[in-house]
């Protein structure tokens, strides 16, 4: 059973090397990860081979070329609020509501939202492993192209 063929209308200025530039000097890794599978997207592969290459399900990946579809790289970077002034300042544009970066903290907490914050390490983890894999190594490794 074949589904509808995948196509994704890129942006001119969204070149498979623009992308893979903005991926290599993003710093946010959740915005560097969506970076790095919609660059070889972009290179003319399947979206089962771009998502197994970075590491997340095919669907992940379908849901980002989703909101690239919707407004383009903004929309695949949203929701990375940094700050609570950040996440105020963002209120403000959308809504017209005013609030103090303290009481967006107890909003977001009203809300269930919590900081993301790194997990624990185990004590039996093994770091060069995990450097390794944050670099991209993996993916070489695997006899996988980037």
């Amino acid at each position: 059973m074949t589904g509808r063929p995948f196509h994704v209308d890129w942006n001119p200025e969204d070149t498979a090397e623009a992308l893979r530039t903005a991926y290599r000097a993003e710093r946010d890794t959740m915005l560097r990860t969506r970076l790095r599978a919609l660059w070889p997207l972009r290179s003319v592969r399947r979206v089962r081979e771009a998502a197994s290459v970075v590491g997340v399900h095919y669907r992940t990946l379908q849901r980002w070329v989703s909101w690239y579809r919707t407004r383009g790289l903004d929309e695949v970077g949203a929701g990375r609020f940094r700050t609570g002034v950040e996440t105020r300042d963002w209120i403000e544009s959308e809504y017209g509501a005013g609030y103090t970066p303290g009481s967006v903290y107890s909003l977001l907490a009203r809300l269930g939202c919590s900081p993301r914050a790194p997990r624990g390490l185990h004590e039996k983890a093994d770091l060069r492993a995990r450097e390794s894999w944050k670099r991209g190594d993996l993916a070489r490794r695997s006899g996988a192209r980037e």
